[in-house]
């Protein structure tokens, strides 16, 4: 397997961003 850190970079933040707006939809409702 190759090491590609961007598109796993990448991938994280957007995990990270859904959740971040997940809990904001949770708190908000």
């Amino acid at each position: 397997r190759e090491v590609k850190p961007d598109p796993d970079v990448n991938v994280l933040r957007e995990v990270r961003r859904r959740a971040a707006s997940t809990l904001q939809d949770v708190a908000t409702a």
